[in-house]
């Protein structure tokens, strides 16, 4: 969704800006529910579909575009070959992944990444194991961050309802929640232990996970994480719900975000806590550091380790001011770093 948030940026700063994705993604339904333009064209059958060449080719012809801005690296394999015929248009590759013991420097490789103006990292880290692993040289990256919407996400009064759905019975009752799909690498099982171990301390809490299964990957892990919830005896003090639309009422509800994942590369999710002004606990792994201060803008611990994770929520829930303090930091740190129109600068900056 990515490709359609910066579509939209585009479009807002006065840009005859197009999502070029594949017939059906979701992603183009969101741009027309905006009123963005879209072209769909087939989904490549493989690396080489000369029919999806032949599909940009005549994109080119009729758009004239003065630059791409490719969301999924592996669609570099289509256009970078189209382009070497079009030197004057720019090429601009958003990396999602993070690459570890990967070496990308065979001949094809450097053919396709040659053609790039502009490898885009999220993250510094990112940009560093990027840089071990693929055939581009460092003066063609640049770190700019995910964006999150400050309006979308801000400080509002928790709602009553939200908080009675996701368990809350008290009103002086805390309430801690994960909000991420369901996945081993999220860190869900550290999540139940934390709660094992918290509830023990602190007995007016109640704990939520918000989110669906992975995609395509079934639901055997959900399966697991109900089957610990369950041995530990912790089915009442723990709230499961599916994916929800309604993300910014659920951070407003919470007393403590928790992102437990094992390495997140710049993850959206903490972005929205920090804009929300919800104090939060990360893991001190991956990008999560760039984005989140230590013990200012939120609190971080070990990775895979259910005891620190309930350490860093405990410190946040025996000190209300320490929590007050981090709510207001982290809400000023995300206007100030990570605002839409912020980010949206170091983007469009790329053409120039």
């Amino acid at each position: 969704m990515s490709s359609a948030k910066w579509t939209q940026q585009f479009h807002n700063h006065g840009y005859d800006s197009w999502l070029l994705t594949s017939e059906g993604a979701p992603a183009a339904g969101q741009c027309r529910e905006w009123g963005l333009n879209v072209i769909e064209i087939k989904e490549p059958k493989n690396y080489l579909d000369f029919g999806t060449r032949k599909d940009l080719r005549k994109i080119i012809r009729d758009k004239s575009p003065s630059a791409f801005f490719n969301h999924l690296t592996r669609d570099l394999w289509h256009l970078s070959p189209v382009l070497k015929k079009f030197p004057d248009i720019g090429l601009f590759n958003f990396a999602r992944m993070f690459i570890r013991g990967v070496n990308k420097n065979d001949f094809l490789h450097k053919y396709i990444y040659s053609r790039l103006d502009r490898m885009i990292a999220l993250s510094h880290i990112q940009k560093s194991l990027l840089l071990k692993a693929l055939p581009i040289p460092s003066e063609k990256y640049v770190v700019v961050p995910n964006a999150v919407d400050t309006e979308r996400f801000r400080p509002r009064p928790p709602k009553a309802e939200i908080r009675r759905q996701l368990g809350i019975k008290e009103d002086t009752d805390l309430l801690v929640g994960l909000i991420g799909r369901i996945d081993e690498l999220k860190g869900h099982m550290e999540f139940v232990e934390a709660v094992r171990l918290i509830t023990q301390k602190c007995p007016h809490t109640h704990f939520v996970m918000v989110g669906a299964n992975t995609a395509f990957e079934g639901n055997e892990f959900a399966k697991k994480v109900d089957t610990r919830i369950k041995s530990l005896g912790l089915q009442k003090k723990i709230t499961r719900t599916d994916h929800r639309e309604d993300i910014p009422d659920i951070m407003n509800a919470l007393d403590i975000f928790c992102m437990p994942s094992y390495e997140e590369n710049f993850g959206n999710v903490m972005l929205e806590a920090l804009a929300s002004g919800t104090a939060s606990v990360g893991t001190h792994s991956g990008g999560t550091p760039e984005m989140v201060d230590e013990g200012r803008t939120g609190i971080l611990v070990a990775p895979k380790s259910g005891p620190a994770l309930a350490e860093g929520v405990l410190r946040l829930l025996k000190d209300h001011k320490l929590r007050e303090m981090i709510s207001h930091n982290a809400r000023s740190s995300a206007v100030e770093k990570f605002h839409l129109e912020t980010v949206f600068q170091q983007v469009k900056e790329l053409l120039y």
